[in-house]
This record gives structure tokens, C-alpha cells and sequence, in this order.
């Protein structure tokens, strides 16, 4: 019998990537934005991007129907050469920017928490390194790798939201509505912003196996919206809204009190399995659609820029006003290009010369 090696990822697969992907960045990446938006009331914003996001899904869920090729020659097909190749661009600088900021991230948290000593240049190569075999190895590779990982991740969640119950003060939640509309709003679309990077299905959707359905969507993003609501409201609980408020990464400082009983009362190492898997994840599918719109001969060169990118810090900028900007920008991005996608799926298919 003769062995065919794995090209494609099922539909749960995928559903499982978004819960990965996405997870890490509105579990713990924009925690401190929507903090800082709505405070005790950031939670009901994060409640209110849900019907929002599930109308976006089922525009994605059509147009991941209409697509049956490769997503830059499927618009070639549909317009032209220049337009295939200007969604390839913005898209380049699109996941340069979100994986720069991602790493950076990672490592400052690395810094501070268990790395002190250990330069920045030699974090930024181990993880970028690791990455990028992982997303030269495909989808396949990045999937099974996910499905390893991820349980572990959900079960070390629910350890932690579990042991710190004894701490949790609930009355921190109240009065709600204390914020104004507008601030609940800008949470919402925090939140929106970080699920709006379930477009790169679209990305790879000629290495799937099979049709996503309606369901794969929706349990997807009711996930979503419960991995971003959950560790709000255990950090508001934990640490009251203004603390949690002034905090880089509350989701992981409720790992610094995860006891169990007088026996066992440091467990936070299990917090740097979570990030890491996440953001490993999280990154080598972003190296993987780089190599989708540019080819392998590409991808060593676009890590190189990320890791140079990467270690050179952020200079002097106001950390939180960029993130708020990237993410917005993000959001606006994912909506406008979902339009177009939608638009080009109403266009019958013609030959480009």
C-alpha cells in the first residue's frame, strides 16, 4: 500500500486553528484595550460584538462557498493581475505588522516574567526560528501540532479559572453600566477586531478537506466571545477594574495567585505552556500564508523582516494608543476586504488574458 502524505485539513481542523489563533489574541492581547475602554463594563461590550460578528461569519461562510481555488489566483480569475497582486500587499503588511506586534509582545512578557537575563535577540530568533520550520512543513503540520496543544491549553484555562474561584470577588462587577454607551461600544469593537482575524480561512481554502458549515462558524465564535468574556470577568473579580485596568496582561497575572491548598501554591509555569503554544500557533500560520501569497522562496526572507522588526523594540510610541490603531485599522481591513470578496463572488468567472 502505498503511503499519500496529508495535504488537506478537515473542517474541525480549522475550527480548532481559529480557536488557537484567535483565542490567544482576545484572551490575553487585547485584554488591557478593552479594560482600559469600558473598565467593569467591558464584558457587556465584548456580550454585544456577538450578533455583530455572527452576521460577519455568515457572509464569511458564503463566500468560503463560492471560493474553488487558491484565494490570489480566484481573484486574479475574477478581476485582474493588479488587483490580485495590491490584496497580496495589504495582506503582506497586514500579518508583518500583527506578527511584529505579536512577538513583541511575547517577548516583553518573556522579560518580565521568566527570561530577565536572556537577550532579546536570542527569544526572538528561538521562536521565529521554530515558526518557520513549522509553517515551511504546511498546514497539515500546523494543525496536528494544534491539535496536540490545544487541549492541554483549554485544560491548564480551566485549572486556573477553577483554583482562583476563592479569590474572586464578584461585587466588582456592579454596578453595570457605569460607562458610557459609547465606551461599551469601543469595546465591542475590540472585540470585533480580534475575530476578525478568522479571515485567513479564506487565506487557505484550497487546503481544506470538505465544506465549512454553518455550525463550524457559530460554535467557533461563541468560543471566542466566551475565551474573551471569561478572563475579563476573572480579572475584574480578581483584581477589582481599576487594578486590572493598569495591568499588561491581566489573564496571566491570575496565574501569580493559582494555588491549591498550602501544598502546591506556585503553578504559574503552566501559564508560559498556554502563551507560548498560542503565539507558536498563532505565528507559523501567519508564516504559512506567507508562503500561500508569495511561494517557499519568499518566506525566509519575510521572517527575517519580522525578526528584525521584532527586536527592534517600539521606540518611544504610546503602546496602547498603537495597539488600539493597529486593531481598529485591523478591523476596518477584514470588513472592507469581506465586502470585496462578496462583490466578487456576485461576478461570473472570466478569463484574464
Amino acid at each position: 500500500m502505498t503511503f499519500r502524505p496529508l495535504t488537506t485539513i478537515t473542517p474541525l481542523q480549522s475550527a480548532s486553528l481559529w480557536i488557537t489563533v484567535i483565542g490567544v489574541s482576545n484572551h490575553v492581547l487585547i485584554m488591557p484595550l478593552l479594560l482600559d475602554a469600558a473598565g467593569r463594563d467591558a464584558w457587556i461590550g465584548a456580550l454585544l460584538a456577538f450578533p455583530l460578528m455572527l452576521l460577519w461569519c455568515g457572509l464569511l461562510w458564503f463566500i468560503m462557498g463560492k471560493i474553488n481555488d487558491s484565494l490570489v489566483p480566484w481573484i486574479k480569475k475574477k478581476t485582474n493581475t493588479a488587483i490580485a497582486i495590491g490584496a497580496s500587499l495589504i495582506y503582506t503588511v497586514y500579518y508583518l505588522v500583527m506578527t511584529t506586534f505579536d512577538v513583541q509582545d511575547t517577548l516583553q512578557w518573556t522579560k518580565t516574567a521568566y527570561l530577565p537575563h536572556t537577550p532579546i535577540w536570542f527569544t526572538s530568533a528561538f521562536l521565529i526560528g521554530f515558526t518557520y520550520i513549522t509553517a515551511k512543513k504546511g498546514i497539515v503540520t500546523i494543525a496536528i501540532t494544534n491539535g496536540i496543544l490545544l487541549p492541554f491549553i483549554v485544560v491548564f484555562g480551566l485549572y486556573v479559572m477553577t483554583v482562583n474561584f476563592q479569590v474572586k470577588d464578584y461585587h466588582y462587577l456592579l454596578p453595570i453600566g457605569t460607562h458610557s454607551f459609547s465606551d461599551i461600544c469601543m469595546a465591542a469593537l475590540f472585540t470585533a477586531a480580534g475575530i476578525s482575524g478568522m479571515i485567513f480561512i479564506v487565506f487557505v481554502s484550497d487546503d481544506l478537506k470538505g465544506k465549512l458549515k454553518k455550525r463550524h462558524f457559530a460554535i467557533s465564535l461563541l468560543i471566542l466571545i466566551e475565551l474573551t468574556i471569561g478572563p475579563l470577568i476573572g480579572a475584574i473579580a480578581t483584581f477589582g477594574p481599576t487594578e486590572a485596568a493598569s495591568m499588561s496582561f491581566p489573564a496571566f497575572e491570575q496565574w501569580r495567585i493559582a494555588s491549591v491548598g498550602n501544598e502546591i501554591a506556585q503553578t504559574d509555569f503552566l501559564s508560559i505552556y498556554q502563551w507560548l503554544a498560542g503565539i507558536f500557533i498563532r505565528l507559523s500560520l501567519a508564516l504559512y500564508i506567507f508562503q500561500k501569497l508569495w511561494g517557499q522562496k519568499a518566506l525566509p526572507y519575510l521572517a527575517l523582516l519580522i525578526y528584525f522588526s521584532s527586536c527592534i523594540g517600539r521606540f518611544n510610541m504610546n503602546l496602547e494608543k498603537t495597539s488600539a490603531l493597529i486593531y481598529l485599522s485591523a478591523l476596518v481591513l477584514n470588513m472592507a476586504f469581506t465586502i470585496f470578496l462578496f462583490i466578487l463572488c456576485q461576478i461570473k468567472k472570466k478569463e484574464v488574458s
